[in-house]
């Protein structure tokens, strides 16, 4: 009777443990398939393409933290596909436990990630392609438009403007592109607000089509190219006055998939 009841409270004990563990997301040695536990450190896709290896008919889901993810050794495993033989080894499934938080603080998977780029393929005259490749614009274009988004503001204004749409936006990558020098200052704010909530718009102040289908269109998107297409229209004002010019500027890349939604500044 004595060892009946010992055996049960143990066996009550073990689950309470077991069921702790998991709450706090450690999994002991005795949770059933567990073969290692390694905390915050990120070696569990290590671990689970080790087991696999040599093991051509084991299949292993590795659940791994979105704080674990943010670990160097998490993103140097993702490599470990290229020791796998299918022939000879089995496969992993990693499934990404996106719950927002790790143990300090906030993780940049669980946060609306903003990036806010400074070093633009123009400026040439010291960094060169060094750093300023269009890649990483393109890459975020390829993505969809409802999980990311890019953006271009023509001045400082809009600038500001475009910052404070992202850091209150959720559930978005966005794409910052700035210049660092000064820049001439285009907009006043009131109309900053209005043209950066449009996406992109037509600057009646600087077109000179009065409401007609225009000869030319310039179209900017960003400051620097804003400042090129502002100096074009100069030019053709002064040279070619009878010339119906439409100035068209894009701060949001993503708003030209849906035309319809572009909002004329008047």
């Amino acid at each position: 009777m004595s060892l009946e009841i010992t055996t049960r409270h143990m066996s009550e004990y073990k689950s309470r443990i077991q069921a702790e563990q998991i709450r706090r997301g450690h999994a002991e040695e005795f949770i059933p398939g567990t073969i290692h536990e390694g905390g915050e450190l990120g070696y569990a896709l290590a671990t689970a393409f080790g087991a696999i290896m040599d093991n051509p008919d084991l299949i292993v889901a590795c659940i791994v933290g979105d704080g674990e993810a943010e670990t160097g050794p998490t993103a140097t495993a993702w490599h470990s596909y290229k020791f796998i033989d299918p022939v000879e080894s089995g496969a992993v499934l990693p499934v990404l436990h996106l719950n927002g938080y790790k143990i300090a603080n906030p993780t940049i998977y669980g946060t609306m990630l903003n990036y806010l780029e400074t070093s633009t393929l123009w400026r040439q005259e010291h960094n060169g392609f060094s750093h300023q490749s269009p890649g990483l614009i393109n890459d975020i274009l390829n993505r969809k438009a409802q999980v990311s988004r890019v953006y271009l503001p023509p001045d400082a204004n809009c600038l500001i403007s475009t910052v404070d749409h992202c850091l209150r936006s959720n559930d978005y990558v966005n794409l910052i592109i700035a210049n660092k020098p000064p820049m001439p200052q285009w907009l006043s704010m009131e109309d900053a607000i209005a043209h950066c909530r449009a996406g992109a718009s037509i600057w009646r102040w600087a077109s000179t089509e009065e409401g007609v289908d225009p000869d030319v269109v310039l179209v900017g998107i960003g400051d620097t190219l804003t400042l090129e297409v502002m100096a074009a229209a100069y030019i053709l004002r002064n040279e070619m006055p009878e010339l119906r010019v439409r100035v068209f500027i894009i701060t949001n890349m993503s708003c030209w998939r849906s035309v319809a939604s572009f909002k004329k500044m008047e």
